[in-house]
Parts: C-alpha cells; sequence; structure tokens
C-alpha cells in the first residue's frame, strides 16, 4: 500500500493505541467538543459493557469525527440494554463466523460489481458514489436476503415502491 499514501492508518489513532488506554480528545463537530477515547482492550470492554455509560445518545449533543453524524432513532448502534440486546440476539446468527464465511463469495461479487461500475465511467475515480455508498445496501439485501433495491431507494432508507 506504500503507493496509496492516502490509505495510511491515521498518525493519531496509531499514536493513541500505542499509548495510554483511555485519553482525552478533541473532535472537530459537534457539542461538546471533548470526548473519551478508550482504545485499550480492557477499557473499550468496561466502558462498553458498564450500564453507567449509556449508547443512546438520540437528541443529545455530542462531540462527532464528521459533521452530519444523525443518529438515527432505534437504530441498534445507539439502543441501550435491554434494547440492544434483544436486537442483537435475533440478528446474531446472521454475523456469525460460518455465515460471514457464505456471504464472502457474494459481497467479494458485489464490490467486483461496483468497482467495475467505477472503472467504466471512467476517470476521476469516485470512489463514494460507485463503491462505498451501494455496497453495504447490496451486501445487506444478500444477507437479508431482500429483493434488489436501487441506489436512491436504498439511500432513502426504504424500498422502491
Amino acid at each position: 500500500m506504500s503507493d496509496l499514501p492516502a490509505l495510511d492508518f491515521d498518525p493519531f489513532l496509531r499514536d493513541a493505541l500505542q499509548g495510554e488506554p483511555v485519553i482525552r480528545v478533541r473532535l472537530p463537530h459537534g457539542a461538546p467538543g471533548e470526548c473519551w477515547l478508550a482504545t485499550g482492550h480492557d477499557a473499550v470492554r468496561f466502558v462498553t459493557s458498564d450500564p453507567r455509560f449509556s449508547r443512546d445518545i438520540v437528541g443529545r449533543p455530542l462531540p462527532s469525527m464528521n459533521k452530519y453524524l444523525v443518529p438515527l432513532d432505534r437504530a441498534v448502534s445507539f439502543v441501550d440494554p435491554p434494547g440492544h440486546t434483544r436486537v442483537r440476539s435475533v440478528v446474531s446468527s446472521a454475523f456469525n463466523r460460518s455465515a460471514m464465511a457464505a456471504l464472502r463469495p457474494h459481497a467479494q461479487a458485489v464490490l467486483d460489481e461496483h468497482l467495475d461500475s467505477m472503472v467504466a465511467a471512467g476517470p476521476p475515480a469516485d470512489l463514494v458514489q460507485h463503491v462505498t455508498s451501494p455496497s453495504p445496501c447490496r451486501s445487506s439485501e444478500l444477507c437479508w436476503a431482500c429483493p434488489r433495491l436501487t441506489a436512491r431507494a436504498c439511500a432513502r432508507g426504504r424500498t422502491p415502491s
């Protein structure tokens, strides 16, 4: 990857991973601007399992790495137990090792399809438009055995009418 410097691991995160397991950081967007970053395994495990820490950020001010973070109401990433545990127990079998191994060839085909479409579109290449935006939607369709959705409907978060 030496010929692709833009894909180098973020120097700040590399240093953070080699330093203290919990550090205070200032993020560029949101409020308040400062938060705690847990990088050590034990610290991350503690924070993600201790009920005194919450994932429920909907409607709360929070620091963010990007300017337009919009937590979706009831998204499993932003739900505390027992709601998170309930949803996770329902979907966890779809993400176990054997299920992921079975989906790998399909996911590779999806990625290849989207990379081919980017190459066919010609320069300049738009990785977001051709690969990173449509690939998760198409891969999710495969995972959940959903009918193929249009990119526009997927981007809006609903099936086409």
